[in-house]
């Protein structure tokens, strides 16, 4: 059974058909390639050639076990996999790889990620911490980095569909769909500039937006539980963005958004 939090019913429908045909042919085989999350953050240093000298040790081997030595004291089951640092002037940012079992772990691994941070200031005294997430996690963001590296788990899924299975139940033929792909997915996403977004829209069956308190409602008392699990992935779908966000010193203008506090007896 596969939790769909919708009452969209062609979306229900045609990821029903999909299962139907995938079954009927090969079944799905899934490889897991690799399994890490990641936080970045972002270090200062008085100057890039300190920032330097700091990624040049921070790619050390000796340096890994002393990190993964602060990281692991924070958790029971976290693990820190690898510390990939990039540096940008007197700034770096340390990208840290880390299983988190089960969980998403986000919270986990922003913890041992404080105590990873402490422990190069306490052998690195004139760095700074600027942010504990830098963005080059990257985090609820799309991101080339997420597309070339992995954020998560990076899985490889194969499924054989008989052309009599293609033409019975998805009602087409296979030089249909190979034709779709190639101008649709491959060439349309290319003239977008997508970042990793080659697909069909996958996120549409993953997080099935639409009516969730209706769907919420029919779901058994018994399997509540289990499908809360899901909300946070929906969530990180939901907020997914592409945006710059600007602080300056400048006069607002027209279109900026502005904050006004009033004082309190006023």
């Amino acid at each position: 059974m596969i939790p769909m939090a919708t009452t969209e019913g062609c979306l229900v429908a045609s990821t029903n058909r999909g299962c139907k045909a995938i079954s009927a042919g090969s079944g799905a085989t899934s490889t897991i390639l690799k399994d890490g999350i990641t936080r970045a953050p972002c270090l200062r240093f008085p100057s890039a050639t300190e920032a330097a000298k700091f990624s040049v040790w921070a790619r050390g081997k000796d340096a890994l076990e002393e990190l993964k030595g602060a990281f692991e004291s924070t958790t029971s089951f976290g693990k820190l996999l690898e510390a990939e640092p990039t540096v940008a002037g007197r700034n770096v940012y340390l990208r840290l790889v880390c299983f988190s079992g089960d969980a998403m772990g986000m919270n986990m691994v922003s913890k041992g990620s404080l105590a990873v941070v402490s422990l190069i200031q306490t052998l690195f005294p004139a760095c700074k911490l600027v942010a504990l997430s830098g963005n080059m996690c990257t985090d609820k963001k799309a991101a080339a980095t997420n597309w070339l590296h992995g954020r998560g788990k990076s899985v490889v899924i194969e499924a054989i569909i008989p052309k009599d299975v293609v033409a019975s139940t998805l009602k087409t033929t296979v030089e249909a769909i190979v034709g779709v792909n190639m101008n649709k997915n491959l060439i349309g996403s290319a003239m977008a500039c997508s970042i990793g977004g080659f697909n069909c829209h996958a996120a549409n069956n993953v997080t099935a937006p639409t009516d969730f308190k209706g769907a919420f409602f029919r779901i058994p008392k018994n399997m509540v539980l289990m499908f809360l699990h899901a909300v946070q992935s929906e969530i990180f779908n939901k907020v997914a963005s592409l945006r710059v966000t600007r602080h300056d010193k400048e006069k607002p203008v027209e279109g900026d958004l502005v904050q006004v506090e009033a004082p309190a007896d006023s």
